[in-house]
């Protein structure tokens, strides 16, 4: 699964940085963490219009059954 924002701004007030510390990330994913916070900005989608926040993609294993 690939999450795509295509805009961030990096969040500048102390208390929204709070929120990334909220929930514990298991092992090993949370060692790959940025120690960042972003603010995912809507933007339009050049193929219907739509104001969107993120895309999502789904790139199945090798041999996976695809549904």
């Amino acid at each position: 699964m690939c999450f795509f924002y295509p805009i961030l701004s990096p969040c500048t007030v102390k208390s929204e940085w709070a929120r990334e510390s909220l929930i514990a990330i298991q092992k090993p994913i949370g060692e790959l963490a940025l120690l960042a916070s972003f603010a995912a900005l809507p933007t339009l989608d050049g193929n219907d219009g739509a104001v969107v926040v993120c895309y999502r993609s789904y790139f199945p294993a090798r041999g996976a059954a695809v549904y």
